[in-house]
């Protein structure tokens, strides 16, 4: 977990030279993130990415897609009646 956490800050810290990231650059780092999710919520939290290799050089701005998830997981972690750091409740 130390790692992947380490991954995503140093993403972030270094998004702020430059404004866009490949497709394959954002989803990567959303995958840390998810990771991240999935140690504290262990089996309860699965999910699945799919997607087209044609897309993967194309440039979105850079850190688009991580908060999007993250707010997907927030929402399924009120919709199963958890609190942030009570993995265990429900």
């Amino acid at each position: 977990m130390t790692i992947a956490l380490a991954d995503l800050f140093r993403y972030s810290i270094n998004s702020s030279d430059h404004n866009y990231s490949t497709i394959k650059e954002e989803v990567e780092m959303t995958e840390v993130y998810l990771e991240i999710e999935k140690i504290r919520f262990e089996d309860q939290l699965n999910y699945s990415i799919h997607l087209d290799k044609d897309v993967n050089h194309y440039l979105v701005p850079t850190l688009l897609l991580q908060p999007v998830v993250e707010n997907a997981v927030k929402a399924w972690i009120k919709s199963n009646g958890q609190n942030d750091g009570d993995k265990h409740h429900r």
